[in-house]
């Protein structure tokens, strides 16, 4: 099983349509907020190009 720094899953950026490996995507954090306060925080991954966060997974027949 990969981890987040050499997965080979395909994914799509929706805002700016960049499409390559998790790998290539920058690896961060993102927090949880209730109440006003940070409750906790979660690995997340962000589009290189755009910076987004809203990346979807697609297949590789759809990728050719």
């Amino acid at each position: 099983m990969n981890g987040r720094h050499d997965a080979p899953t395909i994914v799509r950026c929706h805002c700016c349509r960049w499409q390559g490996t998790v790998a290539n995507c920058i690896h961060s954090y993102k927090a949880g907020f209730a109440y006003g306060r940070v409750i906790e925080t979660e690995p997340a991954d962000f589009c290189p190009n755009c910076g987004s966060e809203n990346l979807e997974n697609i297949d590789l027949v759809e990728a050719a």
